[in-house]
């Protein structure tokens, strides 16, 4: 049976651990969390390195970013990045046999790359769920998740959120609800906000998405699903803006690069850091 100094060490562990947890997000040290918007094709990562580049001190956030992993899994399980590819006038000139042959290629590596995405973005982010509140040591019901009996362990994101580093979320966003959620659970865990949504036409987007394919990069397959995922996103960005406020930045990234990023954004991201 533990002894009465055990369980008062035990509490005050939890309590220090609480304290820790829900610190007062105003307070000058508390981390922050950048959450990145835009659809495949968007140009996220550019914008990112020109952040960096622009930003020194982003150096020490850590970036969050399912597409690292997926890669990994992708080289690991010797996948190309993008589907075989076939000029559709040839694949109907081909033999049957061999057109048949080529479809059965294709789809058996649609199906093994998008079960490694979603095992990717399970690992770091916690795919469509996002971040667990249980998790995190808060409770689910305030959030309206109904907990879980087991909870499993921690993803990328979560890890990184426990050590209270300054995190670039770099996703599409285009899910509101589970952003919404994860915005109000960073913040009831002393993170500061921001969101930079980057922001190209649909069209410029479906055709960076295809070049990256072509030069043999990891692409989304689908150009209807870029489209789809882009304009989700483009009706979500008021709601975003009214969400993050002041803490919002909207890239026009159909600009020359390096000129996207703005002096107004860089002084707006200097001082959210700051």
């Amino acid at each position: 049976m533990p002894s009465s100094i055990h369980i008062l060490r035990l509490l005050v562990r939890e309590s220090l651990k609480y304290h820790v947890l829900h610190e007062d997000a105003s307070r000058p040290g508390s981390p922050r969390a950048i959450f990145m918007a835009g659809c495949a094709g968007s140009g996220k990562d550019t914008v990112v390195a020109d952040m960096r580049q622009a930003v020194p001190a982003l150096g020490n956030f850590e970036e969050i970013n399912p597409d690292f992993r997926y890669e990994e899994l992708m080289h690991a399980a010797e996948l190309a990045l993008g589907p075989p590819r076939m000029d559709p006038k040839k694949l109907e000139t081909m033999p049957p046999h061999q057109a048949e042959e080529f479809r059965q290629k294709r789809t058996a590596w649609l199906s093994q790359a998008a079960k490694l995405q979603h095992q990717a973005l399970g690992q770091v982010t916690g795919g469509s769920k996002g971040i667990s509140p249980q998790r995190m040591g808060l409770s689910p019901e305030k959030y309206d998740i109904k907990p879980a009996d087991e909870p499993g362990p921690q993803t990328e994101l979560e890890v990184h959120i426990s050590n209270r580093a300054n995190l670039i979320i770099n996703g599409t966003s285009a899910n509101y609800k589970r952003i919404s959620m994860e915005k109000k659970i960073l913040e009831d865990l002393g993170y500061e906000t921001m969101m930079v949504a980057v922001v190209v036409p649909v069209d410029t987007a479906v055709g960076r998405n295809r070049e990256r394919g072509e030069k043999g990069e990891r692409r989304v397959p689908s150009s209807a699903a870029v489209a789809k995922q882009c304009e989700k996103l483009l009706n979500y960005l008021p709601s975003y803006e009214a969400d993050f406020g002041n803490n919002f930045i909207e890239v026009d990234n159909t600009l020359p690069l390096g000129e996207a990023l703005l002096a107004n954004d860089i002084r707006k991201i200097h001082a959210f850091i700051s």
